[in-house]
């Protein structure tokens, strides 16, 4: 009987824990919204209906964008049922987000009738809809999920400016880890083309971080807050279009498992909650947990790290502290990689392919060191040439592989110093310009290095290219790329590029050697040409 009870109490007392984790913290701040105006798009259901009822708890002047206005009435109903105050207010405003011209008008009318507004929380979304383009030529879940709030915002950051401390809230989600660049390049270039639901859904979740992160950029002078927010995996109707869950049976069967990982609307609008509320103004972040930052191991971040069922190619890396970015094998930055993914405690296993090693990871503990976008023009530059000094040594071990990574992560980070190329200014961040440029060029130029000892061409012509457009009478690059287009069979180019070295130095006996070699292949060219040609006429 004994063992009944204890096996009950054992199961009830994991399930119990189980829901917890998964429900997610409470936002517990005090702050109160009196009469500030908060818009909410698909304020009438879900998490936007649940977020306006803790806002009107506060007191909050609340907006409610609604598709559908008579649910938008209904939501309101239930909402003021909920309250102490029925007095409060809640205005419900019609909104299509998959309409410009309905956003433009929503727009003006908040602007005819508030002086300033608060916060907007862009949480309406779409998953899984029929593929469909709208009236304004665009696919309809990037309109109505990015599209739409994109321009929304910008119609309504003149009243957000003229508020105190005001704040913008994107709604996202994890499915933005499932889409990559390609993804966003192939929605941009065709928004009639077919693609698959979780696509075209991760990539607006994607568009929107980026968005967020634009916008802490563009706003960094103002008073405006912007942060995206994942509120988790919630109960709503965002899924009513996907197979497994509008059918009754699959729903059912699924039923045991959603009880316990799935949060509630309630549960999940806290996410969004704290960063409406929090006194803490940081900008431009990811929130994933109430009250912390959703941030994983960037560049330059310190790991302390555990690994285990390993092969002896890891044990080096076992019990250490591994910075990021910092890697000059291939081992190594598959960790980099991994460790990228992960949050701090987090386990997890991997497996390196083709060589199939398989490892237990465990990110013990991350130091960050900022976001490369919050270096200031020094940090990168140091960084940078950091980079070329340690790829330099590699190339010297005959190691270009590893050589060019180096050159090309330095590349990276001294490309994110923002530089008016029509009007650069003299120096950045006391930085001057030409430096700059100057270990732009030489880091291209050790790139092509190593594409030259790989005998890869095409990418020597491209990368010399590249010197030219920060040092064009770069000798060591025009020597470069003769020896490419000449190793490419496109002589004429070889000739015009060994004579630019020549001119510059005449005693260069290397590329007189190789001009011999190039004018006598081109001459043995023209002489197959004219042979060619005579028969054709003859």
């Amino acid at each position: 009987m004994w063992k009944y009870i204890v096996g009950t109490v054992v199961v009830g007392s994991v399930t119990y824990s189980l829901i917890r984790y998964f429900a997610g913290g409470v936002c517990n701040c005090s702050t109160r919204l009196d009469g500030l105006v908060v818009v909410i798009t698909g304020g009438n259901s879900g998490i936007g209906k649940a977020l306006a009822v803790e806002l009107a708890h506060r007191g909050a002047t609340l907006v409610l964008a609604c598709r559908d206005v008579e649910k938008g009435i209904n939501a309101k109903k239930d909402i003021l049922s909920k309250l102490n105050n029925k007095n409060a207010k809640i205005f419900i405003k019609h909104l299509n987000l998959a309409c410009i011209a309905s956003i433009l008008k929503f727009s003006e009318s908040l602007k005819s009738e508030f002086d300033e507004i608060y916060a907007l929380v862009n949480n309406a979304g779409i998953f899984y809809h029929p593929h469909t383009v709208t009236a304004d030529g665009y696919e309809i879940t990037f309109q109505t999920n990015y599209l739409g709030p994109f321009i929304l915002t910008h119609n309504l950051l003149s009243l957000l400016k003229k508020a105190d401390h005001s704040r913008i809230i994107n709604v996202t989600s994890q499915a933005h880890r499932f889409v990559n660049v390609y993804d966003l390049n192939a929605i941009a270039k065709s928004q009639t083309e077919f693609r698959s639901h979780f696509v075209a859904y991760g990539v607006t979740k994607l568009a929107l971080i980026l968005f967020t992160r634009y916008l802490f950029k563009k706003l960094s002078n103002t008073n405006i807050i912007v942060n995206a927010a994942d509120p988790g995996n919630v109960e709503t109707n965002l899924f009513r279009n996907f197979p497994f869950l509008n059918n009754k049976f699959l729903y059912a069967l699924q039923w045991p498992i959603r009880f316990i990982v799935v949060k509630s609307p309630r549960q999940g609008a806290q996410t969004l909650l704290h960063c409406l509320l929090t006194s803490n103004r940081s900008t431009g972040q990811f929130y994933i947990l109430e009250g912390d930052w959703g941030k994983k191991p960037s560049e330059q971040s310190e790991c302390d790290v555990l690994i285990s069922d390993c092969s002896d190619l890891l044990l080096e890396y076992n019990n250490s502290t591994l910075v990021i970015g910092d890697s000059d094998n291939y081992i190594r930055r598959t960790l980099d990689i991994c460790l990228t993914t992960m949050n701090e405690q987090e386990i997890a296993k991997f497996t390196i392919l083709p060589e199939n090693i398989s490892f237990t990871l465990k990110l013990v503990r991350i130091c960050f060191n900022g976001l490369i976008y919050q270096w200031d023009a020094k940090k990168k530059v140091d960084l940078a040439q950091n980079h070329k000094e340690k790829g330099v040594q590699l190339y010297k071990q005959n190691r270009e592989k590893d050589a060019a990574y180096r050159f090309i992560k330095g590349l990276k980070i001294i490309s994110s110093i923002p530089i008016d190329a029509e009007n650069p200014p003299g120096e950045v961040d006391t930085v001057p310009v030409r430096e700059i440029s100057n270990l732009k060029a030489n880091l291209y130029n050790n790139l092509a290095s190593c594409y030259l000892k790989k005998e890869a061409w095409l990418l020597v012509i491209d990368t010399c290219k590249k010197v030219f457009i920060y040092d064009k009478d770069n000798i060591k690059a025009h020597y470069k790329l003769a020896i490419a287009y000449m190793k490419d069979r496109n002589f004429e180019e070889a000739e015009k590029e060994f004579e630019v070295v020549l001119t510059s130095e005449p005693n260069n006996k290397a590329a007189s050697e190789y001009l011999r070699k190039v004018k006598e292949e081109i001459r043995k060219a023209n002489v197959r040409l004219n042979s060619l040609v005579k028969k054709m006429f003859s």
